[in-house]
């Protein structure tokens, strides 16, 4: 069940829509769209749906999920404040492919698809953020399918927590929990507690009930290039 006000908003900056567009624009942006609060793990669209809107975290999270022919259902990813979802209904007039569900009371900036045309059309500064938006996507998703075919499981696990979101006090701890990790993954809760085993005997995170930190990321990062098996471009 959600709640919906008029009223203009203002998001965090730190997800990859909000980071192409200028604070003027963004502000403008949000106050054209209507504020909606879900409760904690209230559904927000289910697979198949096929309304268009842009919709944007405010506060809280979304999962994307699918549901298997098991009955067990598999987190894709988490969003959160600053990050949008919606694009492919807008611009390819697909179906959603995943459920999406409020992770804590959850604060949305949903914008129609007939508003957000016109401020598109008034703004190239929010069409260009989101071409950026979906091209950034594609690019992750078609590097997620290299890893699978090159990584080990230590390196995509290392990178996949590199993407996490962090606890707000302490930035250094990974906020998803080895469930969802796993799922995200792909892979067992066994399979999963070998890989941060190497990536724990390595230094490169810290693991224990119910938390994993990541205390040098760029330890991490200079780890990972060594594992790639992919040439360097040419200089």
């Amino acid at each position: 069940m959600s709640t919906e006000t008029k009223t203009p908003i203002v998001a965090a900056s730190e997800a990859s829509l909000f980071a192409a567009l200028p604070s003027i624009v963004r502000e403008r942006l949000l106050s054209h769209g209507s504020r909606r609060t879900f409760a904690d793990g209230a559904w927000l669209h289910r697979r198949g749906d096929t309304d268009r809107q842009l919709s944007i975290v405010i506060r809280g999270a979304v999962q994307l999920s699918n549901l298997g022919r098991d009955g067990r259902s598999v987190v894709i990813a988490t969003l959160t404040p600053g990050d949008s979802f919606g694009e492919f209904p807008l611009f390819a007039g697909s179906p959603r492919f995943f459920d999406f569900r409020a992770v804590g009371e959850t604060d949305l900036c949903v914008i129609s698809a007939t508003r957000l045309e016109q401020l598109m059309s008034d703004d190239r500064n929010i069409a260009t953020a989101i071409i950026t938006l979906l091209a950034n996507r594609l690019q992750l998703a078609l590097e997620i399918i290299d890893d699978e075919r090159r990584l080990s499981l230590p390196a995509r696990t290392a990178k996949t927590l590199l993407r996490q979101p962090r606890d707000s006090e302490a930035n250094d701890r990974i906020t998803v929990t080895q469930h969802a990790l796993a799922d995200e993954l792909g892979v067992s809760r066994v399979a999963l507690g070998k890989a941060l085993t190497r990536l724990r005997q390595l230094g490169l995170v810290e693991t224990g009930y119910g938390r994993i930190r990541i205390p040098d990321d760029t330890q991490v990062v200079n780890w990972l290039v060594e594992q790639s098996p992919i040439v360097a471009p040419a200089t």
